[in-house]
Formats: structure tokens, C-alpha cells, sequence
């Protein structure tokens, strides 16, 4: 007989029977180790929110982003409010990890004030994310906000009919009439001569 413990391991019986009594003798087999997150000592894996924390008395501060959707190369009114007098602040676009603009609050905890986006940024859905910029391999998110970035008008090539006239079509025009001038000339000459 046997009978699997998770903490103990494997208990293995073992029975012997005599006319007179039975005897049954307990013997310890081998551990089993517990399966992960199993048992009572076992510590629960930390979340991806547990492993960068906010510095103690940061405040998340109100977000506002006007407009939501702008051209590539195009400026963007940002506020902020409710956060730590003097609070740094860094403005950095997602994808890519642009970084947009560092700014401080005032003695009110609030900032307003704009970023321009890249000229050259490629349509798409971003993100504005506000950032703690602190002292070390990590930062922390006060915020974010969503952004569409539209294409820049592109600029349309005028047609052939809108090109002013150059010098050397002024000097085919004249070539063609001074050919019909001396054609003419030939023509009278045997008119002339047919008549003589």
C-alpha cells in the first residue's frame, strides 16, 4: 500500500500476516517536491504593477488633451492639475519613446503648455504618456492620454497647362513662322514666272 503526502512525500505500507497477529510497518519513501504556488510558504509571483512603485506622497495628476487627432508636425495643448508643487513632469510619445518636452509644476501643482509633434511621424494611434523622470533605470506613469496622428496634406504637382513659357518654345514659334514666310515667297516667284 501506499499513500502520496504533497509535503512528507511517499508513505509506503507494507502488511506481513502471521496465524498468530498482522503487522503492519510504515515506511518513509522518497519527497516529492511541491508544484509551484503549492504549499503554505509558497509567495505569490508579484504583478507587472507591483514592480516599479510611486515614490511616497506623488500625486497622479488630471489629464487634458486638446485636440485628440493632429497632423504630423502639428502642435498639441496640454494640461495637468492636481499634482505635487514642483513636481517634475516629462512629456514622451509612444511608440518610440520621443521625448516631447520636460516641464515642472507651479506652486499650484498645475502645468499647461504644448508639444509639437515630428514633422516626419508617420500616421498612426499614439500615446502621450506623463512621466516621473527620477534618478535611476526606472520611471513612473502619472498618466497617459491617446492621440491620432493624421498624414500632413502632401503638395499636388501642377499640370503641364500652368508652366509659363520658356525661351525656347518663343524660338520654335519664330523658326515656324519665318519657314511659312519664305514658302510663300517661293510660291509667288513661280507664280511670277509662269506668268512672264
Amino acid at each position: 500500500l501506499a499513500q502520496a503526502d504533497p509535503v512528507l512525500g511517499v508513505m509506503m505500507a507494507t502488511v506481513s500476516a502471521t496465524p498468530d497477529q498482522v503487522r503492519l510497518e510504515l515506511v518513509e519513501g522518497p519527497r516529492v517536491a511541491p508544484a509551484p504556488g503549492e504549499g503554505e510558504d509558497a509567495e505569490p509571483e508579484p504583478s507587472p504593477s507591483q514592480t516599479t512603485l510611486a515614490p511616497p506622497g506623488l500625486r497622479l495628476p488630471k489629464v487634458a488633451v486638446t485636440p485628440q487627432e493632429v497632423t504630423a508636425g502639428g502642435t498639441v495643448q496640454i494640461a495637468l492639475t492636481e499634482m505635487n508643487a514642483d513636481q517634475p513632469v516629462r512629456v514622451v510619445l509612444r511608440p518610440g519613446g520621443t521625448v516631447l518636452a520636460d516641464w515642472v509644476a507651479d506652486e499650484a501643482g498645475s502645468v499647461s503648455s504644448s508639444v509639437t509633434l515630428p514633422a516626419a511621424l508617420a500616421a498612426g494611434n499614439y500615446t502621450l504618456a506623463f512621466v516621473f523622470h527620477q534618478e535611476g533605470p526606472e520611471d513612473f506613469d502619472l498618466g497617459t492620454a491617446p492621440l491620432k496622428v493624421t498624414a500632413g496634406a502632401a503638395s499636388v504637382p501642377r499640370s503641364s497647362t500652368d508652366l509659363p513659357q520658356t525661351g525656347s518654345g518663343s524660338a520654335v514659334a519664330g523658326v515656324s513662322a519665318g519657314l511659312l514666310a519664305l514658302v510663300g515667297l517661293g510660291l509667288a516667284l513661280r507664280r511670277r514666272r509662269a506668268i512672264d
